[in-house]
């Protein structure tokens, strides 16, 4: 359907969410030169765009997806008002594993009880992306059976993107890190960056700063904020699965576990 016609709606409710898509044989007017240019990139390396798929868990994103011609990959865009957010690369395969490899600084790497597995590798452009998704392909289908055809259709995406969401939302690292979106947690973030406003007019270093809090709270925070800051994910997992609360702390704790995320990742 050209771009300039009415839009086909496709609405699927699934177990993570509700997913709305509309299907063009090419991005629609308006969108950002960064979508532009990645979609751009993607067609000439032999891939099929499907549509634009929204979903209510991240209404805020607008995802133009493309597959390739054997429907084994499929590459999401991921657009804000801003411009572009991300590019996702997702495979899956005989025994239902997904990979994916993205350009997205992501803080876990798998949850593996759910056989999701992701790498990331922020800074690459699409081709570079694609390129290495797809020799990841080839060396995840030994463990993992042949990977499957799950890009037929905008619909088949957004089946495929719920079931990812409804795993992964059953790992106890991804319900702790979930919370850190809340509005605590930006309000949060917002406080430090005023005070390292306030320090930079004091002649103090932002760089320095952050490395002073880090040294703090490596004294004084939480065992769930040292282990982030050690990078140490399965602590992490044990700490969140023995209840350990991301918002538990108070205004006068000097690095809350949001800025610990932002400090270590």
């Amino acid at each position: 359907m050209n771009s300039s016609q009415q839009p086909v709606p496709l609405l699927y409710s699934g177990e993570a969410g509700t997913y709305y898509g509309t299907e063009y044989e090419g991005l629609p007017t308006g969108v950002d030169n960064s979508i532009r240019d990645v979609g751009q990139a993607l067609t000439h390396q032999g891939l099929s765009y499907l549509g634009k798929l929204t979903c209510s868990q991240c209404s805020q994103v607008d995802v133009y997806v493309y597959a390739t011609n054997d429907q084994r990959v499929s590459v999401s865009v991921m657009a804000t008002e801003s411009g572009l957010n991300g590019v996702d690369c997702v495979s899956k395969f005989a025994d239902a594993a997904f990979l994916t490899t993205t350009t997205v600084q992501v803080i876990a790497d798998a949850y593996e009880q759910q056989n999701l597995f992701r790498v990331s590798l922020p800074g690459s452009n699409v081709e570079e992306l694609l390129k290495q998704h797809l020799s990841y392909v080839a060396s995840f289908e030994a463990d993992h059976g042949a990977v499957q055809a799950i890009a037929v259709d905008l619909e088949a995406i957004a089946r495929m993107v719920d079931e990812y969401t409804t795993r992964q939302q059953t790992d106890p690292i991804h319900h702790g890190f979930t919370e850190l979106g809340s509005a605590f947690a930006r309000a949060r973030m917002a406080q430090i960056q005023e005070e390292l406003a306030e320090d930079l007019d004091n002649d103090l270093d932002e760089d320095d700063e952050y490395e002073e809090r880090i040294e703090y709270s490596e004294e004084s925070a939480s065992p769930l904020i040292r282990a982030i800051l050690n990078d140490n994910l399965d602590e992490v997992r044990e700490l969140l699965s023995a209840g350990a609360e991301v918002d538990a702390a108070t205004w006068e704790d000097p690095v809350p576990v949001a800025v610990a995320v932002h400090i270590r990742y």
